[in-house]
């Protein structure tokens, strides 16, 4: 059991309106807050959502607040330092393989994962610890499935993929070295979605990165850390989310298309081929063009004009 006196001494923290024996059991976003959980408040954009944390879960904070916290210095150093002392409290779970699931004897199932009723596993795949693979799914040839991914009911995921692998957290220190922010999240594919071949969906940090029931993605894709993808959205070849994207459901993006960090996309929209998207268009329902992305009208309008421009030299 690991209590508040653990967290502060092994961030070096200092305990503010805190009972020292409270047992915490791991670390969670403020964006999906748990009970007993250590929850990072770095930012007081998050303000509004204090409201929603139960009392008994203890906030790790930067700054001085108004309520019951332990104070950092450092903040992402000191998640880092928590997730790794979360790490090893997780308890062994069986490993359950119903009778109707077709396991090649070349691939590896880890421990504590559910492979339900019909789902077909092939040659070289590896299943990490923790997973649940839902009933007809079908991992193809040589995939890699990381440790706490949940995989719905009739999934397709092609060969040489991998779902499930630590994102490109790095941490910036003082000397200008770079320190990797480990990852708990994991991935949920909601039912009936694809992922092509060469394609990798990471983890997320705390949260898992999520893709909706319904949704196809192509070969050669990236969906990194924290994104959240909709529900019946179509992803082309070689298209790359950037960490903590949200996207709407029936969305459409063609090839190579490219998602800054943080970018929100509303529902119903279509992103053309190669278009760079730099900013969010949440309202949704738009068709965009270009780089930097903007609506197609307008993006067409900046073309003609460029033409004639030139045309005058």
């Amino acid at each position: 059991m690991i209590t508040v006196a653990d967290i502060v001494d092994a961030l070096k923290g200092k305990a503010v309106g805190l009972d020292f024996h409270h047992p915490l059991v791991g670390v969670a976003s403020i964006q999906e807050p748990k009970p007993n959980h250590v929850i990072p408040y770095f930012s007081d954009q998050h303000y509004d959502q204090l409201a929603n944390i139960s009392k008994t879960s203890v906030l790790l904070s930067t700054q001085a607040i108004d309520r019951p916290h332990v104070f950092v210095f450092n903040g992402p150093m000191a998640m880092a330092q928590l997730i790794e002392l979360f790490r090893w409290t997780v308890p062994p779970l069986p490993t359950l393989v119903h009778d109707t699931a077709q396991v090649h004897a070349s691939a590896h199932i880890g421990e504590g994962s559910v492979i339900q009723a019909g789902v077909v596993i092939q040659a070289g795949a590896v299943i990490g610890n923790r997973c649940f693979i839902g009933e007809g799914s079908q991992i193809f040839s040589n995939v890699s499935i990381g440790d706490s991914v949940r995989i719905g009911n009739k999934c397709t995921i092609r060969s040489g993929a991998i779902i499930g692998s630590d994102g490109f957290g790095y941490m910036t220190q003082p000397d200008r070295t770079h320190r990797f922010m480990p990852h708990q999240g994991g991935v949920w594919l909601g039912d009936s979605v694809h992922i092509g071949s060469l394609t990798t969906v990471d983890r997320g940090v705390l949260a898992d990165t999520q893709i909706g029931a319904g949704t196809k993605i192509d070969a050669h894709c990236h969906i990194a850390h924290n994104a959240l993808i909709g529900k019946q959205c179509l992803i082309a070849g070689g298209v790359q989310f950037a960490g903590s994207v949200t996207i709407g459901d029936h969305c459409i993006f063609a090839g190579q298309v490219a998602v800054k960090d943080h970018v929100t996309i509303g529902p119903n929209s279509v992103i053309l081929s190669r278009a760079g998207v730099t900013k969010s268009f949440p309202s949704g329902g738009v068709t965009l063009f270009g780089f930097p992305a903007q609506l197609h009208r307008d993006e067409l309008r900046f073309q003609a004009k460029l033409k004639r421009m030139v045309g005058t030299k």
